[in-house]
């Protein structure tokens, strides 16, 4: 148990002395992924000339897992990820360029499709107004918008 605190604790450590890619480190691995054929293949196939997963819609993102295409073009691009120097690849997760390389295809799709799916706000909840009417024995109760169900987000 102790090993395995100490060894969570310096893996916690480590990580967290990386520094983050550079433009530069990132740029230079994945070049030659980014003007592929199979880049430009995969572009074909979503509808999106521009693969940078920042600029992805959520229905571009949709057609990548069914596209053998964006399955050749992961492959080239975790190949070039995988020779950065180990930082920190994603700033907002934390995630190391190591890690982001050793994704699988599917773990790729998945994470995308999930990073460019449109945002839900929960309804606001609002406590029943009520309103005594002439008659003090009835009542006018006037609520507001019935939440969604949970299962629905």
């Amino acid at each position: 148990m102790f090993r395995l605190a100490v060894a969570t604790a310096f893996a916690v450590a480590a990580t967290s002395a990386l520094e983050p890619c550079t433009g530069d480190q990132v740029g230079m691995a994945i070049m030659d992924a980014m003007t592929s054929r199979e880049a430009e293949a995969c572009g074909q196939d979503t509808g999106n000339d521009n693969l940078l997963m920042n600029v992805w819609t959520h229905e571009q993102a949709l057609k990548i897992a069914g596209s053998a295409n964006c399955e050749a073009f992961w492959t080239l691009l975790s190949s070039g990820v995988k020779t950065i120097d180990e930082c920190i690849y994603d700033p907002t997760t934390g995630m190391t360029s190591s890690q982001y390389a050793a994704q699988t295809f599917t773990q790729f799709a998945a994470d995308l499709v999930a990073s460019t799916a449109p945002t839900t706000t929960a309804p606001v909840m609002t406590t029943p107004v009520v309103t005594p009417l002439p008659n003090a024995t009835q009542y006018n109760v006037t609520a507001g918008p019935t939440p969604v169900p949970q299962i629905f987000f």
